[in-house]
């Protein structure tokens, strides 16, 4: 009897040893140490949305320049959505691409443009974005995409969808 006592209390010291934890090897969280799932696996998704676009064309307002009075870009925005299942997975952000199409057989060697995006929040209030981009380069008839232009933490409340109306200043531009 007594020789039983040392290997009782050894398994009840085992089986009172399982640890508990997340199991799941594809989880953010997953315990290798865990034995027992405890239901706390984390797992990210990200939903993303386009929430807006708009799209126009940049003309050239320069007196002396070759291209006076000519579409020399089009541009595109679309913003987007990001939203996390877990923050321990990202940050919720709203961001505007923008994609520059040259319209011109020349290349543009500097574009210099000053971006002002009006937005709506989802209670109706309008917002003004203003971006100012230098030395902006599309080669002839090419595409030059600018990722997260605008770029923002999520705003409580949600983002603010772009209402497609923007305006954009020319400050300088060059060909080659």
């Amino acid at each position: 009897m007594k020789k039983y006592i040392p290997i009782a209390v050894i398994l009840i010291a085992f089986a009172s040893c399982r640890k508990e934890g997340c199991t799941d090897k594809k989880a953010i969280n997953f315990n290798i140490t865990a034995d027992v799932d405890d239901g706390s696996c984390i797992y990210c998704d990200e939903k993303v949305t386009v929430l807006g676009n708009a799209e126009g064309f940049i003309v050239d307002e320069q007196f002396q320049s070759s291209h006076y009075q000519d579409s020399i870009v089009y541009l595109e925005i679309e913003q987007t959505e990001e939203l996390y299942s877990d923050q321990s997975c990202g940050i919720n952000n709203c961001s505007m691409d923008l994609k520059f199409t040259n319209l011109l057989s020349d290349d543009i060697i500097n574009l210099d443009i000053r971006l002002i995006v009006v937005a709506q929040s989802s209670g109706g209030t309008l917002s003004n974005f203003t971006q100012n981009f230098y030395g902006i380069m599309i080669k002839a008839e090419q595409d030059t995409l600018i990722e997260g232009a605008f770029l923002n933490n999520h705003i409580i409340g949600g983002c603010h969808s772009i209402t497609g109306v923007f305006d954009v200043i020319l400050r300088d531009v060059n060909y080659n």
